[in-house]
């Protein structure tokens, strides 16, 4: 996790990531299976769980970085930023 963020995946006051990374400009945001194989190796990861329990195991509780899993993504300010 960049220094930058450490601050907000600490913060209590649980700021939403859209706040900042709202609007993509570039690349899709999708996660490609390939991807998976990095970390996980031949497990099969195919698991099915929602979006929010993926991002705590993987970001909050291991801190992968995203282009990790999704690849590089670049994102607009959000609104009334």
């Amino acid at each position: 996790m960049p220094d930058a963020h450490k601050e907000f995946i600490e913060d209590t006051t649980n700021v939403d990531c859209m706040a900042c990374h709202e609007g993509i400009t570039e690349g899709s945001g999708k996660v490609e299976a390939f991807y998976c194989l990095f970390c996980h190796g031949k497990k099969d990861v195919r698991k099915k769980i929602s979006i929010e329990e993926m991002h705590q195991k993987h970001v909050t509780d291991n801190k992968v970085e995203c282009f990790q899993c999704h690849g590089v993504v670049k994102h607009g300010p959000g609104e009334g930023i």
